[in-house]
């Protein structure tokens, strides 16, 4: 995507958050700057604190500029994380989690409402990229298969049915292949659906001051 577009008014205006001024093109380097600098701190365990809050300081100052849920739910698991180590706290471990049922639960709710359901939403999305055309009944198919996913898939994990991880890396994978700009709701989906396969016994044996 043009993101540098998107950071100028040019497309996709609707997402700017109102009230809030587009800033310059060299607070947005910044911006670039202490996020990826967060990113890189986070690997290690001496400097993990200072990563967490560059990362939340960079992913704040771009969810202003341009709104994206994907975001939001990244800021929620970086304060969190932040505030009490999911590695080995389990209120905290415990939290990753529900934010992760929750999302998936609030996801196939909201698409029970609109053009979802009828297929139009993915027909939209997906015929100038698939290679065949498909009928309209195929793609509304696949819009009930995914609403039936996304309310399986929290069931799963609260069993702890390692079958939910092949469910969710295939479809996450489908959604980042097919869509713009969704890697990192990917790949932060992947990293809270391993949360669910991490023991009691495991969380509370682990030294507080390793990653």
């Amino acid at each position: 995507m043009d993101r540098w577009g998107i950071h100028a008014g040019l497309i996709y205006p609707i997402r700017h958050l109102d009230g809030v001024p587009l800033y310059s093109d060299l607070f947005l380097a910044l911006e670039w700057i202490i996020t990826t600098s967060g990113a890189a701190l986070i690997l290690s365990p001496k400097f993990r604190r200072l990563g967490l809050a560059l990362a939340l300081i960079g992913l704040l100052a771009s969810w202003t500029q341009l709104f994206q849920n994907q975001k939001t739910l990244m800021i929620i698991t970086i304060l969190i994380s932040f505030v009490k180590s999911p590695y080995d706290n389990r209120p905290a471990h415990r939290l990753l989690e529900w934010q992760l049922i929750l999302m998936y639960l609030f996801t196939a709710l909201a698409k029970l409402n609109g053009e979802f359901v009828t297929g139009a939403t993915l027909q939209t999305l997906l015929s100038d990229r698939l290679p065949v055309a498909l009928p309209t009944s195929a793609y509304a198919a696949l819009s009930w298969t995914t609403i039936a996913l996304e309310f399986l898939i929290p069931v799963l994990l609260l069993k702890r049915n390692i079958v939910v991880l092949f469910a969710i890396f295939i479809l996450h994978g489908l959604f980042a292949v097919t869509l713009d700009d969704i890697w990192p709701f990917t790949f932060i989906t992947y990293a809270l659906a391993i949360l669910f396969f991490d023991s009691e016994d495991e969380i509370k044996s682990r030294d507080p001051h390793q990653l």
